[in-house]
């Protein structure tokens, strides 16, 4: 903004708004006169604006009064044909125009009012005027005396329109934008003031002078381009004098910093002191670092042997874990293959889970054959994994059970997934191989609770069915 108020300032005053404001309005008005729907209307204010004669006007005014009391006097057909004659007289103007404008779009041997066609286009222009002479016959007196008061109505319409067009070509409506900024420009003139006086003060007043605009722009097209003119004028000419220049600093706030602005003390100092100076700190820094890569070597050494001992005790437990899974699996894989196998039965992949170490990552894996190495949880379905799950529970119980005191087994749901089958080979598997555990099993099927009552029951083993909502709710 401020550089565009700069571009401004030797054309701008006070008064340019309303200048611009007015001259927009007149020229909207020209534009709507020359766009007028009667060209034999023409108000007063275009006759003072272009006629230096009053008289003009009078003259105006009497004319189209002598044509009114013509109207008047012409009967009804006569003034159908006074019309009608001017009408074909303005389509034969037309059509010549468009005839030098542009020869291809119309032909010369048509006629313009009906398209008939003649043998040229001299023979159509006699007819034409054969046909107006035939009309004139009829009340010709005052169609004639019409017809040049019509011609001298149009010569003063086609004068302003000339001298309008002559206007408009020569200026054109502000632009909206350019008139906001207008408005603007009193927020930035003192300062842009401040700036052309500094620009004076150069010796270079032929560039200078090119920066600021002679006439009021009319877009901001051409506003934008007179700001970049300014902008490289002021990067070429201008900033190159404020760059940075370390020689030509007076270090006034290290005289005071460092020397309390003594002049005694800043006398003391010397070009050899300093150098000294920076001799007995760079020494004293290469030694702190030398002290810092002793006490980190050190750490390192320490860091190194620690180390080598940590890496000796974790081999030594991975091994003790990989001997210990080991020792685990071949206790249980033989109690889990059979329990497996009892409750699982027959299946499509064989009989019980057969489990195995893999070499090199020690994993435990649990396969479904002695020729598969895939896990079962490729194959087998949701209820068979359930079992294979409860198996394991089983073995490890009666691998691992520590107190012949209590031996104790809960369950939650275990026959949820499982079909008739396996919900009877997992209580025989119970009332055989665990009949001396305590065990705890829930169910939601009642019928299941009683077909295992019923099992253990017959086994001779003391069984007693809770039902725990019930018990809840009694609480």
């Amino acid at each position: 903004s401020l550089l565009q108020s700069l571009s401004l300032l030797n054309i701008y005053n006070e008064s340019i708004v309303k200048e611009e404001v007015a001259k927009n309005k007149v020229i909207d008005e020209y534009r709507n006169f020359l766009n007028r729907p009667s060209k034999e209307e023409i108000p007063e204010k275009y006759f003072k604006i272009f006629f230096e004669e009053d008289t003009s006007y009078v003259e105006y005014v009497s004319t189209k009064n002598e044509i009114a009391q013509i109207n008047l006097d012409l009967n009804a057909i006569g003034l159908i044909i006074s019309d009608l004659i001017e009408a074909r007289k303005k389509s034969v103007e037309e059509f010549d125009k468009l005839r030098t404008k542009d020869i291809n779009v119309i032909s010369d041997s048509s006629c313009p009012l009906c398209d008939t066609p003649f043998e040229s286009y001299e023979n159509l222009l006699e007819r034409i005027q054969a046909k107006t002479l035939a009309l004139e016959a009829y009340n010709k007196n005052k169609l004639v005396r019409k017809s040049i008061l019509l011609e001298r109505i149009n010569a003063f319409s086609k004068l302003i329109e000339d001298r309008i067009n002559e206007y408009l070509s020569k200026d054109s409506p502000l632009d909206s934008n350019m008139l906001n900024l207008f408005r603007e420009l009193p927020n930035y003139i003192e300062e842009s003031k401040k700036i052309q006086t500094r620009l004076a003060e150069r010796n270079d007043s032929e560039s200078i002078s090119s920066l600021y605009f002679t006439s009021v722009p009319q877009s901001l097209e051409e506003m934008e381009r007179k700001v970049d003119e300014i902008k490289k004028y002021f990067e070429d000419f201008i900033l190159k004098s404020y760059l940075f220049d370390s020689a030509s600093t007076n270090n006034a706030d290290l005289y005071e910093k460092y020397f309390s602005k003594s002049k005694e003390k800043f006398e003391v100092i010397t070009i050899e002191g300093l150098e000294r100076k920076k001799l007995y700190i760079r020494f004293q820094f290469n030694s702190q670092l030398n002290l810092r890569l002793q006490s980190l070597s050190n750490k390192k050494e320490k860091i190194l042997t620690i180390q080598i001992k940590v890496k000796s005790v974790e081999h030594k437990v991975k091994k003790i874990l990989e001997e210990y899974k080991h020792e685990m699996v071949s206790k249980i894989q033989i109690p889990f293959y059979i329990y497996s196998g009892k409750i699982l039965q027959n299946y499509q992949q064989g009989l019980g889970i057969f489990i195995e170490i893999k070499e090199g990552n020690n994993n435990v894996n649990f396969i479904t054959g002695s020729e598969s190495s895939n896990n079962i949880v490729y194959h087998l379905s949701s209820g068979q994994l359930a079992v294979v799950s409860i198996a394991f529970c089983l073995a490890l119980n009666k691998v691992y059970s520590t107190n012949d005191n209590f031996k104790f087994i809960a369950i939650d749901d275990p026959v949820q997934t499982l079909d008739d089958l396996n919900v009877h080979t997992f209580i025989e598997l119970l009332r055989h191989d665990f009949r001396d555990y305590q065990l705890l099993m829930s169910t939601h099927e009642d019928f299941t609770s009683k077909y295992m009552k019923y099992k253990l029951d017959k086994l001779g083993m003391a069984t007693k069915i809770q039902n725990v909502q019930q018990l809840f709710f009694e609480v």
